[in-house]
């Protein structure tokens, strides 16, 4: 995730954007910032076995990237970072799939 933030920032000083594209990806940003607390809440419910906050945390953490790119395809444009968002997504879902094993 904090890739992918980074990845945003760079996007964002790289070159001049278009006013859309620009905010699509400031919202996606702000939407990684809350995800990566949400993950780090998540892993300190897990180590006090606090799995049902986990899992609840953890859920909000997979619903950023498909946020994210919603933003992009309600503009009708290509979102830049629609392959890291693919990837964040499947890695968020797997590491769900393992709380919920956990309890």
């Amino acid at each position: 995730m904090i890739h992918i933030k980074k990845e945003v920032k760079k996007l964002l000083k790289a070159k001049p954007l278009e006013r859309y594209t620009q905010s699509c990806l400031e919202t996606c940003r702000d939407l990684y910032s809350s995800s990566i607390t949400d993950l780090k809440n998540s892993v300190e419910a897990i180590k006090a076995g606090g799995y049902e906050d986990a899992k609840t945390w953890m859920s909000s953490a997979v619903d950023a990237p498909g946020t994210c790119e919603d933003g992009f395809q309600d503009g009708g444009i290509r979102s830049p970072i629609a392959e890291e968002n693919d990837e964040l997504f499947q890695l968020t879902v797997i590491a769900l799939a393992i709380t919920s094993l956990l309890g």
